[in-house]
């Protein structure tokens, strides 16, 4: 099943789209800038793990960003019928929530002995 979702995850915040554009858009920015600045004094950002989960996050942002600018809503394309529909971007997204997570709790300690 197919649907056009102009609010936000879940279909929280339905007929926000053009909001959600601009809230979009400077995150993006936000995190590019925060990574470029950070990338090689972080120690959180040391990781490969790390990377790849602030990659899908961007990635996946980007994504519904640019269906929103080309639609004005984003496609969700995936139901499972016991889920809310959901699309490629939105579990990149996730991936990289859950990714994040497990990297700041068990990979990145400045306090570590090495």
């Amino acid at each position: 099943m197919r649907g056009q979702n102009t609010g936000a995850v879940f279909g929280t915040f339905q007929g926000f789209s053009f909001a959600l554009t601009v809230l979009t858009s400077i995150v993006i920015i936000v995190l590019l800038v925060c990574v470029f600045i950070f990338w090689s004094t972080s120690y959180f950002l040391d990781s490969v793990f790390a990377r790849t989960a602030v990659s899908l996050y961007i990635g996946g942002a980007i994504g519904n960003l640019i269906d929103r600018i080309r639609f004005g809503s984003v496609t969700d394309f995936i139901d499972f019928r016991v889920w809310p529909s959901f699309n490629v971007a939105d579990a990149s997204m996730t991936i990289a929530v859950i990714m994040f997570i497990y990297s700041l709790l068990f990979i990145a300690n400045p306090g570590k002995q090495q």
